[in-house]
């Protein structure tokens, strides 16, 4: 594998840090596969408030679209709300600006001990492979990635 990123693992549970205004804040995510959008829990975003402003994307979208307030999943729904950061960074590799989405007044989602969770929007960029002996997981830039955002 010529170019990767390698990220600790536990269980679903990884570390990928998320960087906004060039400071590493977050140390632990899902990866959820199965999730369509990756996801912020309230209580980073309120540690963080600075480096969680919506960079505009959040706000015109709340504009377009004013009536996509839920997700769903097994869980059942969620309110959320989007809000674009600065930025995205994954163990070595950086992406510009990206769009989260905020869990709202829901504590009963929100865990403790994570920070939120990398959906498909991210991952689809990748070929993932786990090495579950090790737990690692190494994300393999595929050619949506190289197109977007060059190697």
């Amino acid at each position: 594998m010529k170019s990767r990123c390698q990220v600790e693992a536990g269980g679903r549970e990884s570390a990928a840090p998320v960087e906004a205004a060039q400071r590493q804040l977050a140390q632990k995510f899902v990866f959820d596969t199965g999730a369509d959008r990756s996801l912020l829990f309230q209580e980073f975003v309120a540690a963080h408030p600075g480096d969680t402003v919506d960079q505009g994307l959040g706000q015109a979208m709340m504009e377009s679209f004013p009536f996509v307030q839920e997700s769903g999943g097994v869980g059942g729904e969620i309110p959320i709300a989007p809000v674009e950061v600065g930025g995205l960074g994954l163990s070595t590799l950086q992406f510009p600006r990206w769009l989260f989405y905020v869990t709202q007044k829901d504590q009963a989602f929100n865990q403790e001990d994570y920070d939120g969770l990398i959906g498909q929007d991210v991952l689809r960029n990748f070929d993932l492979y786990f090495d579950y002996h090790h737990a690692t997981i190494y994300l393999v830039p595929n050619e949506r990635y190289r197109t977007r955002w060059g190697s």
